[in-house]
């Protein structure tokens, strides 16, 4: 049964009992209170938070009767998903100072409220608080950790500590919520030390029991939405895209056909709304579109500033006489963006294309909703080359170039840098030019072809954004390799798949070097799969059971790292700790350089699979001379020249040749980053004897609840193929350390491939 009740009163003993969790869900702004904000009624500078505790509360206290006297704190609007999950849409500023508050008070009352800040239940599991803000990570992880470690644990003696504390992140400092409530904590906390004679037991069953509100259930969050707009809306009413319309269809006398154009735009748009609560939001959108394509502008710019388009503004500023022309390029538009939204819904190729771009976030979601959430680089281009050739059996091909070109950008693929300038992007084309190229093109053909170094004179220049060349040097050798064979343009459209190349076959081209055939090709590509099936596919390196393969996994993973792919560093929310990552892969990583990288094209020159290994085994030798953790070729990193980094390095590759030595497929398990402490005592396992590879341990990286390292459980301490394991738990200190130093003196000293 739910604890808040509709349209029924509630006090904060019924908010925060038991696991109930009040979650400020992300539509909602960042907390201010505790911040100075300029106040209209006083005409000052003034926080909110001395005024709502200190005259209000402290006061309303003191002065209650022996009746204990209720105060009304007003409305709360919210929606209960899931169970006992309430969702606040208006009355977070009150609610979240509430519990800053209680939490201070707890602090002062030797822990009598601490179930009210994190429950019984949540003390023995996540330590989860039960107000949670779902705005950004940074707050839900600071008023956790502000909760136990400072409300309830008590340990640091006032607010201005807890930048010095260890769970204090330096990723709070650009968080403006964790901002306003230190600043809150800090008026609190002066708030309660000038109250000398304070019963804060008493306060705090007062704040409890006495201050009431009254919850009033939006049932979802899509009425939450639309109360939180209807709340905290002071500009542009919800429905602008309504006063278009009487201004253009008003002005034409015959508007008949113009008319039902607009009611079958406007039923279109209700139709494909998504979440929207009416038509209006897809429809002013789809008028941005209209407007950014018509002018090539992204924004309109007053004073030098950058200001978002306004429709209504644009259409105002024309001849009226042109209104006719206007609505019909409109219709046009409109038609093609319906063409687009068919043909998502429709096209089983054309979604896959679109979505490795941006999954949907939640299966079912409409596909105009989709399109709304992409980059103007996606959706704008499309538009237009649906517009000018609506029927073209090009579609596919150009979606994919546009894929391509978008992911050139994101993954800042093809950086250049000139002496006295920063880096630029020299293959990325922009929206602006992509829409002239479409326009100056003589067929849907031409467009993928356009040659714009050839044409730069007839494309009008976008201040500030080069123009790159569309049919580039990648595109240009696909065109060769294929040879107009269609069989070939299947196979290499596959190739352009994979996730990692996502339309770009540089590498190929790289390692084959300007002898551009199908056979070399098809062979690199073989390669390149192979290493990535040994990074991503742990069940594919098992599966096939071929100790090659088993080493060409461990060396390769080996290899990223001391590339540099991910080079060991600090992990986000943790402290005095370095960490490494052997099978990360993000969904979409920002390291396309290192794909050119010229060790990757040694290595992807390989005939087979045989001489993949030698050659990246060689590559890693390389690294592992030149990384400052052998001396001799053995290991040198001691008690006095310790570094986190140099250890994780020496420590991986440990683990690499005992894996090779004993048959071992390391694990593909990265948790939250292989680690090691920076204070070298803390990494040993017999503190008494000097540090080497045998006398330590690396872990996993943990930041929550406390900042430290975790090793593996006694049960799986044998398991040498993880990383969370002693190199052998089977033999002596000094047999593994000698069993290393022979492992990387035969490595390193081998002939070079």
């Amino acid at each position: 049964m739910s604890t808040l009740r509709n349209g029924e009163e509630f006090t904060l003993r019924e908010l925060f009992s038991h696991d109930n969790k009040i979650v400020i869900p992300d539509l909602q702004r960042d907390y201010c209170w505790g911040d100075s904000a300029f106040i209209e009624q006083e005409k000052s500078q003034k926080e909110l938070v001395s005024g709502f505790v200190g005259d209000y509360l402290l006061s309303s206290y003191k002065e209650k009767s022996a009746n204990s006297k209720d105060l009304m704190l007003g409305l709360v609007y919210g929606y209960e998903e899931p169970l006992n999950c309430y969702n606040i849409c208006d009355g977070q500023q009150r609610i979240t100072t509430l519990f800053l508050l209680l939490g201070m008070v707890n602090r002062y009352s030797g822990g009598e409220f601490s179930d009210f800040v994190i429950s019984t239940n949540e003390m023995q599991d996540d330590y989860e608080p039960h107000l949670l803000y779902s705005i950004r990570e940074s707050t839900l992880y600071f008023l956790s950790d502000l909760s136990l470690h400072f409300f309830i644990d008590n340990t640091l003696s006032k607010v201005s500590f807890i930048k010095e504390s260890d769970w204090y992140f330096g990723e709070y400092e650009r968080d403006a919520s964790v901002q306003s409530m230190l600043a809150a904590l800090e008026t609190i906390e002066k708030l309660l030390n000038s109250e000398k004679e304070l019963d804060y037991k008493s306060f705090g069953h007062f704040l409890l029991q006495n201050l009431k509100m009254i919850y009033y259930d939006m049932e979802n969050r899509a009425r939450g939405e639309e109360t939180y707009i209807v709340i905290n809306t002071t500009g542009e009413p919800l429905s602008s895209t309504e006063n278009i319309k009487p201004i253009l269809l008003g002005s034409i006398k015959e508007n008949n056909t113009y008319n039902e154009q607009w009611e079958e735009r406007e039923d279109w748009f209700w139709q494909n709304r998504g979440k929207d609560l009416c038509a209006d939001d897809g429809m002013k959108q789809f008028f941005v579109w209209f407007w950014q394509s018509r002018l090539l502008q992204e924004f309109s710019y007053k004073d030098d500033k950058p200001y978002p388009i306004d429709p209504k503004k644009e259409f105002l500023n024309l001849d009226r006489n042109k209104y006719s022309m206007i609505l019909d390029e409109v219709n046009e538009y409109f038609l093609s963006l319906k063409y687009l939204v068919e043909s998502l819904d429709n096209d089983e190729r054309i979604r896959e294309q679109l979505s490795f771009i941006q999954p949907p976030k939640k299966s079912g979601i409409c596909s105009f909703s989709w399109l709304r959430e992409q980059d103007n680089n996606i959706v704008l281009p499309l538009l237009a080359f649906i517009q000018k050739y609506p029927e073209s059996k090009l579609l596919y091909a150009f979606i994919r170039r546009i894929r391509r070109n978008w992911y050139d950008l994101k993954r800042e693929r093809h950086m250049r840098s000139e002496e006295g300038q920063a880096a630029y992007n020299y293959y990325f084309v922009d929206w602006r030019y992509l829409l002239q190229i479409i326009k100056l093109s003589e067929s849907d053909e031409s467009i993928l072809y356009y040659n714009t170094e050839l044409n730069s004179e007839h494309i009008r220049p976008i201040a500030n954004v080069r123009l790159n060349q569309w049919f580039n040097e990648d595109e240009i050798n696909k065109v060769t390799l294929c040879a107009n064979s269609v069989e070939k343009q299947q196979k290499l459209w596959e190739w352009e798949d994979n996730k990692d190349i996502m339309g770009d076959l540089s590498i190929i081209w790289k390692v084959i070097n300007q002898n551009v055939n199908w056979t070399d090709a098809e062979k690199v590509y073989k390669n390149y799969n192979i290493l990535l099936n040994c990074f991503c596919d742990e069940e594919y390196v098992r599966k096939e059971n071929n100790p090659t393969l088993t080493n060409l996994a461990n060396y390769y993973r080996l290899f990223r790292v001391l590339r540099g792919y991910y080079a060991p560093g600090h992990i986000d929310y943790t402290k005095n700790m370095n960490g490494a990552w052997f099978s990360w892969r993000e969904e979409y990583p920002m390291y396309f350089h290192y794909m050119l990288d010229p060790a990757l094209v040694r290595v992807l020159s390989a005939s087979d699979i045989e001489e993949m290994l030698l050659r990246i085994k060689n590559e890693v030798r390389k690294s592992v001379l030149k990384s400052g953790i052998v001396e001799n070729y053995v290991p040198c990193i001691n008690d006095e020249n310790f570094k986190s980094i140099l250890y994780l390095k020496l420590w991986l590759t440990s683990k690499v040749l005992w894996a090779e030595k004993y048959d071992l497929l390391l694990s593909y398990y990265d948790g939250a980053g292989i680690a090691a402490w920076d204070d070298c005592q803390r990494n040993k396992v017999d503190a008494n004897l000097p540090f080497s590879v045998a006398n330590s341990h690396c872990g996993y990286a943990i930041c929550r609840p406390a900042n430290r390292i975790a090793y593996v459980a006694n049960d799986k301490k044998d398991k040498e193929e993880f990383f969370d394991t002693m190199i052998s738990v089977n033999k002596t200190i000094d047999e593994v350390n000698s069993e290393i130093n022979d492992l990387f003196l035969n490595f390193l000293s081998s002939e070079a491939v």
